[in-house]
């Protein structure tokens, strides 16, 4: 997080304290970042922060990339200290375990 970590601890305050949650993107696996969008270190940052709501998504522009990377995310989450993951219905939060 290096320069930009009091920021960054910032927006994830904000979005523990209102009860929002951070959404993890692979498309950065295909745009070789070798990472998803936000990377390891934010989503622990918004665990430590008491972070719960967490959703993951692939921003597939076409049927290869739907769900890519899903399984390599899940244990990245699971690292971090997630037990949960989030999709929403009626708006609401549904939790299914990891």
């Amino acid at each position: 997080m290096s320069d930009f970590g009091d920021r960054i601890d910032a927006i994830l305050k904000a979005l523990v304290e209102k009860g929002k949650g951070l959404e993890v993107n692979t498309s950065g696996f295909r745009y070789n970042l070798n990472s998803p969008m936000p990377d390891y270190e934010i989503i622990k940052r918004y665990r430590e922060l008491k972070g719960k709501i967490i959703c993951t998504s692939s921003d597939a522009h076409t049927p290869d990339y739907i769900g890519f990377k899903f399984d390599y995310v899940k244990e990245l989450l699971k690292k971090a200290g997630f037990k949960y993951t989030v999709h929403f219905e009626n708006r609401k939060p549904v939790f299914t375990p990891i």
